[in-house]
C-alpha cells in the first residue's frame, strides 16, 4: 500500500485549506479503531473530514459519509464532546519537510485557537491528538507510557511534545545544480536511492516517479549518468520544489472570494426598513427590470468552488502502480486529490478486509473438513 508522502499530504492540505477552511465541526465519527470523520459546515456545504492514523495508510483528506450505524469508540465521544459547535480556522504544518499537522479549532474566525488536533503522519507511529490552548493533551488515539518509549511520551494531562525532528539536507531551490549533482552522486549507487539518502522530504514512490519522468531508470548507477542525465533529473527536482513552492504561497494567502465573506451575509441587509409595504407600491412592481436584477455579489458565477481552487499547483491522478500528485507517469487523471486519496486507501481497504475474511473462513472451513474426516474414519 502506497504510504502518504510530505508532497501528498500537502497537496492535500493545499485543497483542504482552500475550500473547507473555515468550516464549522457539525459532528464526529469513528468508522474503525484507526479512522474518524468530522463533519464539516462551510458556506460551499457539507462534507466529512477524513482522518486517519492506520501504519499503512495513515491519511487525511474529504471522504464518504459514515455509515449510518451507533458509534461506540470513546474517542471519538471525547472529539465530539470537545469540538462539536467550533470552527476549524486553519490547518497548518507544526514545521517545514514534517507530517505533522496542527489543526485549529475556535468558537469563530478570526479567534485565537481553543483546541488543537494534531495529525501525525509518519507511518507505524501515526497518531491523532487533541490539545487544549496551553497544548495539554486532553485525548489521544494511542497513548504511549515511558515504558514503551525512552525518547516521547504521549499522556493525558501532560503537555504535548512534538515527534523527533528528522535528520538530513533539506531540499532548496536556490541550491545551485552543482551542489546539488556533487551532493547525490558522492556515494555510487542507484540514482533512485541516492536521492532517499540525500535528501529528507522524499519517498520512495516519488524518488522513482521522478528519475522515471527524466527518462532514466531508477535503479541505474549514479556513475553511469550523461551530464545531459544529470540536467533533465535536476530539472524535474526544480520542478517538484517549485509546485511544493506554488502550493505553500497559495496556503498561505487563502484567497477567499470578497462575495463569500460574512460581511455580506449580515442580516443588516434583511432589517424592517427594507421590508416596508413602500418598497411594494405598484409603481415599483411596474419595473420588470429592476425586480429581474439580482446583486452581481450573489450571481452562481461567483459562486462557483472553481473560483477557490489553485491553478497549475498539483495533477492528481493514477499510476500503474498507485497514485500521483505530481504530472509524472499519469495513465489516468483523478477529478481532484481528495477523491484520488479517498478512492485509493478505501479500496485497499477493502481488498484488505476481503482478503482477510476470505483468509478466515478458508482457515475454518478446513478445519470443519478436518474434523469430519476424522468422524468418517472413527467409522471404518
Amino acid at each position: 500500500m502506497q504510504p502518504v508522502d510530505y508532497t501528498t499530504l500537502t497537496a492535500a492540505c493545499s485543497e483542504l485549506r482552500a475550500t473547507w477552511v473555515p468550516g464549522r465541526a457539525e459532528q464526529v465519527y469513528q468508522r474503525d479503531r484507526y479512522t474518524i470523520a468530522i463533519a464539516l459546515r462551510t458556506l460551499n456545504g457539507r462534507g466529512w473530514l477524513t482522518i486517519c492514523w492506520h501504519p499503512q495508510a495513515a491519511r487525511i483528506c474529504i471522504g464518504d459519509p459514515p455509515p449510518r450505524v451507533p458509534d461506540t469508540f470513546t474517542f471519538s465521544d471525547q472529539l465530539r464532546h470537545q469540538l462539536g459547535g467550533f470552527a476549524l480556522i486553519a490547518i497548518e504544518t507544526i514545521a517545514p519537510w514534517e507530517r505533522v499537522l496542527d489543526l485549529q479549532f475556535a468558537k469563530r474566525p478570526g479567534e485565537p485557537p481553543t483546541w488543537h488536533l494534531y495529525v501525525e503522519i509518519i507511518g507505524k507511529y501515526s497518531n491523532l491528538i487533541l490539545t487544549d490552548a496551553d497544548n495539554l493533551i486532553v485525548t489521544t488515539a494511542h497513548q504511549v507510557s515511558n515504558q514503551q518509549s525512552s525518547v516521547r511520551t504521549i499522556q493525558t494531562g501532560q503537555p504535548y511534545e512534538l515527534p523527533p525532528a528528522l535528520t538530513g539536507t533539506s531540499p532548496s531551490l536556490i541550491e545551485p545544480y552543482q551542489s546539488w549533482q556533487e551532493r547525490v552522486s558522492l556515494i555510487p549507487g542507484a540514482v533512485a536511492n541516492q536521492l532517499l539518502k540525500s535528501y529528507r522530504g522524499l519517498s520512495p514512490t516519488l524518488a522513482r516517479s521522478m528519475v522515471q519522468a527524466a527518462g532514466l531508470d531508477p535503479k541505474q548507477s549514479t556513475e553511469t549518468l550523461e551530464e545531459s542525465d544529470w540536467q533533465n533529473l535536476f530539472q524535474r527536482w526544480q520542478q517538484w520544489l517549485q509546485t511544493l513552492l506554488n502550493a505553500s504561497k497559495f496556503s498561505t494567502a487563502n484567497p477567499q472570494p470578497s462575495n463569500l465573506q460574512p460581511s455580506n451575509l449580515q442580516p443588516s441587509n434583511l432589517q424592517p426598513s427594507n421590508l416596508q409595504p413602500s418598497n411594494l407600491q405598484p409603481a415599483n412592481l411596474g419595473q420588470k427590470a429592476t425586480l429581474r436584477e439580482q446583486p452581481a455579489n450573489l450571481q452562481p458565477a461567483n459562486l462557483k468552488p472553481a473560483n477557490l481552487k489553485p491553478a497549475n499547483l498539483f495533477q492528481p491522478g493514477w499510476t500503474n502502480q498507485g497514485y500521483t500528485v505530481m504530472d509524472w507517469g499519469i495513465v489516468k487523471p483523478a477529478k481532484n486529490i481528495q477523491t484520488l486519496l479517498n478512492s485509493y486507501y478505501t479500496n485497499q481497504f477493502n481488498q484488505h478486509e476481503f482478503s482477510r475474511l476470505h483468509n478466515q473462513l478458508t482457515q475454518k472451513l478446513n478445519n470443519n473438513l478436518r474434523k469430519l474426516r476424522q468422524k468418517a474414519s472413527s467409522f471404518n
